[in-house]
């Protein structure tokens, strides 16, 4: 009677499960399972050095762009100065009848009026070949060091003013050469093939060549150089400059009040406040420093421009607004300078050059914490 009454015992259901994983899990069924997990995680690991391997040379690529520009635009420039110096030595025997040393010591010491006028016209045609020739050139001017006729010269009426203090600067200098001045009795700069002159109408960069006891000065055209320059710029918004050897800029597309030092080539630097990358190369010919300053903006919203890339910017202007902040944001959509930057997905930000997030769209709370400790 008990027996009948007693309740069945109920079996333990985690061992039960376990029973039924031995039972099912046969020896081959799970070595498959471990042999896919297996395949999982080396999958995982090479993904990850091939994509790091990828973001690296993706990287180089991106640098090596902008140094190839760079190294464009300066064979470029260098072959733009031979081809000044080119056009200055074919001018000398352009139209004359005599040896250039001949004829410029005639332009110097001839007393014959009507040989002199001769002299005079065909040094004039010849430097006025020189500006029609080549783009890279505004002015020409010959110092004869005659009294009744000092100067020489050809150029256009826009640069008649500067054409006029420069005579004034020159024949102060050619005068201490002569002479043999130096130090304090010596003019502010010594004569050199390629050298900068400051005047009130702005500051040049001039080519001497002396013949015999004649000058011959030729106003190289900065605006040429910025251009060839700025064509080369990685970004549109970027500063093409020329600076002497003291790093004291001699011109430049935009206003810089800055000293550009070639030791700080590749480095960023600060121009009124923003921060700029310092491209460039001292020039072998001349010896001044021809270079780029590419902008970078306090914040960079790094992705192709995906609805992820919007929801982030979005919240970056709404967490800017809730400090009350006025920031520029900048967008960088080429995947060859996001890679640049080192993220592995995207959207990225970036704030100050550092990048402070990547993959996600952060909420506005986590940006603001973001921007008060990096901008």
């Amino acid at each position: 009677k008990d027996k009948q009454h007693a309740q069945p015992v109920k079996p333990d259901q985690t061992l039960q499960r376990k029973l039924f994983l031995h039972r099912t899990l046969s020896m081959p069924a799970r070595i498959s399972a471990f042999y896919w997990l297996g395949m999982l995680f080396v999958f995982a690991v090479v993904y990850g050095v091939s994509w790091s391997y990828m973001l690296r040379m993706l990287t180089a690529r991106a640098e090596e762009s902008i140094q190839k520009s760079v190294r464009i635009v300066q064979s470029d420039i260098e072959d733009s100065l031979e081809i000044v110096d080119s056009f200055l030595y074919e001018s000398l025997y352009s139209g004359a009848k005599q040896a250039p040393r001949k004829l410029y010591d005639s332009l110097r010491n001839e007393t014959d009026p009507v040989m002199l006028l001769e002299t005079q016209n065909t040094v004039l045609a010849s430097a006025q070949s020189v500006v029609s020739w080549s783009g890279m050139i505004d002015f020409v001017m010959v110092y004869t060091g005659r009294d009744d006729f000092p100067w020489l010269e050809t150029g256009s009426a826009d640069n008649y003013q500067a054409r006029r203090e420069l005579k004034v600067v020159f024949e102060e200098m050619i005068t201490n050469d002569e002479k043999g001045l130096s130090g304090k009795d010596a003019a502010p700069a010594a004569l050199n093939r390629y050298m900068v002159c400051v005047c009130a109408e702005g500051t040049y960069m001039l080519r001497l060549l002396k013949i015999e006891d004649s000058y011959l000065l030729v106003c190289v055209s900065e605006q040429k150089i910025l251009q060839m320059l700025k064509g080369a710029a990685f970004e549109e918004d970027g500063i093409a400059c020329i600076a002497a050897q003291d790093g004291r800029i001699i011109a430049s597309s935009e206003q810089a009040d800055v000293t550009l030092v070639p030791e700080r080539e590749g480095t960023y630097i600060s121009v009124g406040g923003v921060r700029y990358l310092q491209t460039g190369y001292v020039s072998e010919r001349s010896g001044y420093y021809f270079g780029i300053l590419t902008e970078q903006a306090d914040i960079l919203i790094l992705g192709p421009g995906c609805k992820n890339c919007q929801g982030l910017e979005q919240n970056v202007k709404e967490a800017l607004k809730k400090m009350g902040r006025d920031v520029e944001i900048a967008h960088v959509t080429d995947f060859g300078k996001i890679a640049a930057y080192g993220i592995m997905s995207t959207p990225g930000l970036v704030v100050k050059g550092k990048v402070v997030s990547s993959g996600k769209v952060l909420k506005v709370d986590a940006i603001v914490e973001l921007l008060e400790k990096n901008l």
